[in-house]
């Protein structure tokens, strides 16, 4: 009788540990070292924005060159142009004045110094030449607003359609970066193209990468095309701009023209 009781009495013990192991087993953790339980369950610390669960696969870098881009906005491209039609008005006005005044100083080098007529005249003169000069740095503060004010313009437009292109694409982040230039001698009679660039050349050359951060990249995630389309596409009723007659007139304005043209290379094309 003690036999059985005792073998009963181990069996039930056996039992019990049997089951013990079952449920400890049951709640053992199965997941990876590191991943949170809910015994460890991550929270999101304070001022930490929450890690993100991407969606789609994420491509690396762009580059997008926002000078270039800005060189080619059709409409800060129109503004720009009305500017310098406006202001060329008002440089003629102002040199229609300033004949004006020579005109007033010879009749008071014709006046005998120190007499009514000649101070009468003298103070006509100072009074004249402190307007003209107040009225063209009026005139220069003016078109400096008005042309800071289309550039910003431009630059949302350029900002809002590389955010857009992007955030489609799933970029990581996109760089400016001002690209290369090729550099074009102007023509000169019977010659088109000189074999080595001015040292004026070379120095703009260097100037621009001066500014530049990125040394190299894949020139299929040169983005700028995509963006000079997409931009354009605001605007369909104005036409498009061609850089290298841009940049000619540019340099022309500021006494470089006469000597180098540069002009873009090819863009590579990206669908």
């Amino acid at each position: 009788m003690k036999r059985t009781l005792l073998s009963l009495l181990t069996l039930s013990m056996f039992a019990l540990g049997l089951v013990a192991s079952n449920v400890t087993a049951q709640t053992r953790p199965t997941t990876q070292p590191g991943t949170p339980t809910a015994g460890n369950q991550a929270t999101n610390t304070p001022g930490v924005p929450a890690q993100p669960t991407p969606q789609q696969p994420t491509n690396p870098v762009a580059i997008v060159d926002i000078e270039y881009l800005m060189s080619v906005h059709p409409e800060l491209d129109a503004k720009t142009r009305q500017l310098l039609a406006a202001n060329q008005v008002k440089e003629k006005n102002f040199r229609t004045k300033q004949e004006k005044l020579q005109a007033l100083s010879q009749e008071l080098n014709g006046l005998a110094t120190g007499t009514a007529p000649h101070m009468a005249k003298r103070d006509e003169l100072m009074k004249s030449e402190s307007d003209l000069k107040r009225e063209a740095a009026s005139a220069m503060e003016e078109v400096r607003i008005q042309s800071i004010k289309n550039q910003h313009k431009a630059f949302k437009d350029i900002q809002a359609c590389i955010d857009s292109f992007a955030k489609k694409n799933n970029f990581l982040v996109v760089l400016n970066y001002v690209r290369p230039m090729t550099v074009l001698p102007p023509q000169q009679s019977s010659q088109f193209l000189a074999t080595t660039p001015s040292e004026q050349a070379l120095e703009i050359q260097l100037a621009r990468q001066d500014n530049n951060t990125v040394l190299w990249y894949n020139p299929y995630y040169d983005i700028t095309s995509v963006i000079e389309q997409m931009v354009n596409g605001l605007y369909p009723q104005l036409e498009k701009v061609d850089f290298a007659k841009r940049k000619l007139e540019l340099f022309q304005r500021q006494g470089i023209g006469n000597s180098e043209m540069l002009a873009q290379p090819g863009i590579p094309a990206r669908n």
